[in-house]
C-alpha cells in the first residue's frame, strides 16, 4: 500500500486489486509511445526512411537493475549516540511540555560531528582508498539488453488501452508560465508560456535592455571613453551610480540566449513583479511571486528530476570559452547572456545538483523514497535604488542574492507519502 501510496501522489492514477483482503496486484495507467516501423519481415532490424507498415510500442521506462550495496558505516565506524544526547540534555535546558530546548552546546555538537567526520574519513582512506561515491553509498546500474530488432509488445500486461494522441493537449502537460508586469492592473505584461520538456535542461534568464537607442544613449554617456594609447580601462573609471531618472529599460525573457519574450519600457531601478505559474494535470496551478529591481540580471535553473551529468559538461565548456575569449580580448560575438547569464546560471543549476546529491544520500539513509517536482531557483544580481519621493533617482551596482522558491518533492516511508 505503501508503493501504491507514492505512485498516487506523483500523479499516477493507481488502483489496488485484492484478494481475500490482500494486495495482489496493482492496475495503473502508464504512457509510452509507438513508432511507425517498417516492422516486415526484419522485425524493425532495417528501416527504410519514410516506410512503415506496423505501429511498434517503444517503452525503455521498465528495465531490469543490478544493486551494489553500500558501506555499513554504523557497523564499521560506530556513532555513540545515546553518550552524544547525555552530553547534551546535561547542559541543556529542556521543556517537553512546551516542546523547546535553550542552552544546547553548539560548541559540543560541532565537535562531536568533526570528530566523527575525521574518523569516516580515516576508515575509508584505509579500507577503501580508491573506491567511487556509489561503491561507499551503494548503487544500482541498468541491466542492458540490446536486442538486433524490435521486440514489437511493450514488457507488460495491457488491460485497457486508453486514446492515443500524435500531439499531446495542454490539459495533459505540465506548463511554465513567465509574467513581468508593473502592477496587478498592468495591462500588457510580459507573458510566456512553455511546456516543461521543451524548457527541460535550458538557461532561462530575466534581464532588461535599453528601451530606445535614447536611452543607451545616456548611459554610454556615463562610460570613460578609450584610452588614446590602447591601455585597458580599469574599474575605479566606472562610473559608481547611473541616474535612472533619465533611462527607460525594457524587460527580455531569453531561454539559451535568444530573446523569446519582450515587455513594456519601465523606468530604471522601477519595482516590477516577476511571476512564475507551474500547472500539472491534475493539481492546480502554483504562483512564484517575486518583486524584482527593473535593471537586475536574473537566472532561472529549473530541477524537473534530474541534473544531468551533461548539463553540467556543457556549461563547463561554454564558460572555458567565454574565458578564453576574454584572456585574448576578444570581445566580438560576446553577449551579455554568455559574460553574465552563464555565471549565475551555473550558480543557480548547481545548488539543484547539489541538493539532489544529498537528497538521495538522506533517502537512502532513511530508507525512503523520493521524487523530486518541478523545482526552480533564482541567482541574481541585484540594485540599490536611491528614490526621491518614491520615484528611482540613481541606481548602483548591488549584491548578488539566491532565492530558492520552489524546492518540491514527494517522500514516501512506512505506508505514507508527502509532498514538500
Amino acid at each position: 500500500m505503501a508503493a501504491l501510496d507514492f505512485m498516487s501522489s506523483g500523479g499516477i492514477p493507481t488502483v489496488a486489486l485484492t484478494s481475500a483482503g490482500t494486495v495482489k496486484e496493482a492496475r495503473f495507467e502508464h504512457v509510452w509511445v509507438e513508432a511507425w516501423i517498417d516492422y516486415f519481415p526484419s522485425r524493425g532490424a532495417r528501416h527504410k526512411i519514410g516506410q512503415g507498415d506496423t505501429w511498434i510500442p517503444l517503452d525503455p521506462s521498465y528495465k531490469q537493475y543490478a544493486y551494489t550495496k553500500g558501506l555499513d558505516l554504523q557497523a564499521n565506524v560506530p556513532f555513540d549516540a545515546e553518550t552524544f544526547i547525555e552530553q547534551l540534555t546535561t547542559s541543556a535546558t529542556i521543556d517537553e511540555a512546551q516542546g523547546y530546548a535553550t542552552g544546547v552546546d553548539s560548541l559540543l555538537v560541532q565537535q562531536t560531528m568533526t570528530d566523527y567526520q575525521s574518523q569516516v574519513e580515516t576508515y575509508i582512506d584505509q579500507q577503501y582508498p580508491n573506491g567511487s561515491v556509489g561503491d561507499l553509498l551503494g548503487k544500482r546500474e541498468i541491466i542492458a539488453e540490446d536486442y538486433p530488432y524490435l521486440l514489437g509488445t511493450p514488457p507488460y500486461k495491457t488491460v485497457v488501452r486508453g486514446g492515443a494522441y500524435a500531439i499531446l493537449s495542454d490539459d495533459l502537460r505540465h506548463r511554465l508560465t513567465f509574467t513581468v508586469q508593473k502592477d496587478a492592473l498592468d495591462s500588457a505584461p510580459l507573458i510566456f508560456t512553455k511546456s516543461l520538456p521543451e524548457l527541460a535542461g535550458k538557461k532561462i534568464t530575466l534581464s532588461y535592455t535599453p528601451a530606445t537607442s535614447g536611452d543607451e544613449a545616456v548611459i554610454e554617456s556615463y562610460l570613460p571613453s578609450p584610452h588614446a594609447d590602447g591601455t585597458a580601462i580599469h574599474l575605479e573609471e566606472l562610473p559608481a551610480s547611473l541616474p535612472a531618472y533619465l533611462i527607460n529599460v525594457e524587460p527580455e525573457l531569453r531561454i539559451d540566449g535568444q530573446v523569446v519574450a519582450t515587455g513594456r519600457p519601465v523606468t530604471l531601478g522601477a519595482n516590477e513583479i516577476f511571476t512564475m505559474g507551474f500547472a500539472s494535470p491534475w493539481i492546480p496551478e502554483d504562483r512564484v511571486e517575486n518583486s524584482i529591481t527593473a535593471g537586475a540580471y536574473h537566472a532561472v535553473a529549473l530541477d524537473l528530476g534530474r541534473i544531468t551529468q551533461e548539463q553540467g559538461q556543457n556549461l563547463k565548456a561554454r564558460l572555458e570559452s567565454t574565458k578564453a575569449k576574454l584572456e585574448v580580448q576578444n570581445f566580438e560575438d560576446l553577449t551579455k547572456d554568455e559574460l553574465i547569464g552563464d555565471l549565475l546560471y551555473t550558480t543557480a543549476l548547481m545548488y539543484h545538483a547539489e541538493l539532489s546529491v544529498m537528497k538521495q544520500i538522506a533517502a537512502k539513509t532513511g530508507k525512503v523514497a523520493s521524487v523530486t517536482w518541478p523545482s526552480e531557483t533564482i541567482f541574481k544580481t541585484d540594485l540599490l535604488v536611491d528614490t526621491l519621493f518614491g520615484l528611482p533617482r540613481s541606481v548602483s551596482a548591488g549584491g548578488m542574492a539566491m532565492d530558492a522558491d520552489r524546492i518540491a518533492s514527494i517522500g514516501g516511508c512506512q505506508g505514507s507519502c508527502r509532498l514538500c
